[in-house]
């Protein structure tokens, strides 16, 4: 701890993470997996190199291993820059008024969204083999709704809030009355790992993505429609 009472990187180990030469494969990039995978495999010594550590103390701090990696590495960048080509993540956060939408597309990064407060927000993902899934970000738990969620990669997602758009009993979708945008929205954040950068995003097209997805013809033309 700090003379603030705050944890510092040195406690948890991380501290040995800097200006080691780490031999990392293409699907150890995605580091919060990779974290976790070393732990699972007993493997957390390629966290450290050659470094003599506490490995007891390591294996209790895995949590706080996979919440901290994300605040050091990107002041690391030769760790894997030679593996990804740019900084490891990058992290913002932006609110979404009533009637608004994040339009379909895709990039090539993961993408966890991060829930922090107002209203319900709703993420339409269409895979490439032909699933869909929707997931309501939002803090009741108990309602189905989730705090965090992570898009993969090179797959078509886009964003609205979720009373925004109800579902008849007979399954069709129904766009609700318009709202007041002032007092309904959602703020969320997205963390992107690889990092995110502007040349990255592919829009849909409408068209082709109604061919594939017929069963969400009214969603994709409604996180289309705002281009």
């Amino acid at each position: 701890m700090d003379e603030y009472r705050c944890p510092k990187i040195a406690d948890f180990g991380l501290s040995k993470l800097r200006g080691i030469d780490m031999n990392v494969s293409e699907e150890e990039i995605f580091v919060t997996d990779w974290v976790y995978d070393c732990f699972d495999a007993g493997a957390l010594g390629k966290l450290v190199g050659d470094e003599e550590v506490d490995k007891r103390k390591l294996d209790r701090m895995k949590f706080a291993l996979l919440f901290f990696v994300f605040d050091i590495l990107p002041s690391n960048k030769s760790l894997f820059a030679d593996k990804v080509g740019r900084p490891i993540s990058t992290a913002i956060y932006f609110l979404l008024p009533a009637g608004s939408v994040a339009c379909l597309h895709r990039i090539p990064c993961a993408e966890t969204f991060h829930f922090y407060m107002g209203e319900p927000l709703t993420v339409l993902v269409l895979r490439e083999d032909g699933v869909t899934k929707m997931t309501v970000l939002g803090l009741d738990l108990e309602a189905g709704e989730r705090p965090q969620y992570t898009v993969p990669p090179n797959v078509w997602f886009g964003t609205y809030p979720t009373k925004d758009i109800s579902v008849s009993p007979d399954g069709n979708f129904i766009k609700a009355p318009r709202r007041d945008a002032e007092n309904h929205y959602s703020l969320v954040g997205v963390t992107c790992a690889p990092a995110f950068q502007f040349q990255d995003p592919e829009s849909a097209n409408c068209l082709e993505l109604i061919a594939r997805f017929p069963e969400m013809e009214f969603l994709i033309s409604y996180l289309t429609s705002h281009n």
